[in-house]
């Protein structure tokens, strides 16, 4: 893993990449699994999707959208969960970044603990109403909302429980800003399907952020499954197991594959400057 780390740590801007957004870089946090060989220690380390499926070593990782080089990576079991490894992440978050994460990630605690780091976010949140703990202050005139974010008795009591602490204090109220839109997606058939897409960000300002371009924004976050492709298809080949037959094996596989991953995707990088072209990872 330290070798992974210190080969993430490089920029785009070291790269020759220069596309930012308001100035900030854009990376994102999602998670995705690898498939194991079957044997009954990986099968008890990792657990599987189903009792007749392979064992699945589970990745969070925070990738950067320009240039689709991770960051960060927190390796662990199917059976952590996504959310549990995305709290290892905080510690690559920092000042002139904007992040950007699905709806499968936010919780209150989480968020204030990312936001805490210095970095921006545009977060997405699920649309049912009691999902987002927050209460409109202010409708803005580009349709964004001024929210605050207030944990209830119940949320309170939930969180006590899960960490174990019954003396956990309350969260902070915070002041977030809620920005909702549409996507529109059609098929060849000529079939349409409309999205409602809600995301709670930091950038308050909505004039200097108006609501249609962190709109366009969020669609950035789709790089990071160009990142997950190219890691699963091209880096371990399609179809194709791990072949570390012990937990530590596994694992250590998998940062061999990050590491691989960004040292593709720094040449490729690096030849699009060259070429005045966007990078493409295949």
């Amino acid at each position: 893993g330290r070798s992974f780390e210190t080969g993430a740590e490089t920029s785009g801007e070291e790269l020759g990449l220069s596309a930012r957004w308001h100035g900030l870089e854009v990376p994102a946090i999602d998670g995705t699994t690898l498939e194991l060989g079957r044997s009954d220690a990986l099968a008890r380390e990792f657990g599987s999707s189903s009792e007749a499926g392979r064992p699945l070593l589970r990745i969070v990782g925070h990738v950067r959208a320009a240039s689709r080089r991770w960051i960060a990576a927190e390796i662990g079991t199917y059976h952590q969960g996504e959310n549990e490894l995305a709290d290892g992440l905080p510690g690559s978050l920092k000042g002139g970044m904007v992040n950007l994460a699905d709806r499968g990630f936010p919780s209150m605690e989480r968020y204030l603990a990312a936001a805490a780091t210095g970095a921006d976010l545009v977060w997405r949140w699920k649309n049912d109403s009691k999902s987002l703990p927050a209460k409109t202050l202010e409708v803005l005139p580009d349709g964004s909302e001024l929210v605050v974010m207030r944990e209830s008795a119940g949320m309170l009591a939930r969180r006590r429980r899960a960490s174990r602490n019954h003396a956990a204090p309350r969260l902070p109220d915070t002041i977030a800003r809620l920005v909702t839109f549409t996507i529109v997606t059609r098929t060849a058939g000529g079939r349409s399907k409309t999205t409602r897409v809600r995301v709670l960000t930091t950038l308050l300002d909505h004039e200097e952020f108006p609501a249609r371009e962190i709109a366009s924004l969020y669609v950035q976050r789709w790089q990071i499954e160009i990142a997950f492709l190219h890691l699963k298809a091209t880096v371990r080949g399609t179809r194709r197991e791990l072949r570390g037959q012990s937990p530590a094996l596994a694992r250590q596989e998998a940062f061999g594959l990050l590491i691989i991953h960004n040292l593709v995707a720094t040449v490729v990088a690096r030849a699009a400057v060259q070429a005045g072209a966007d990078p493409k990872l295949s």
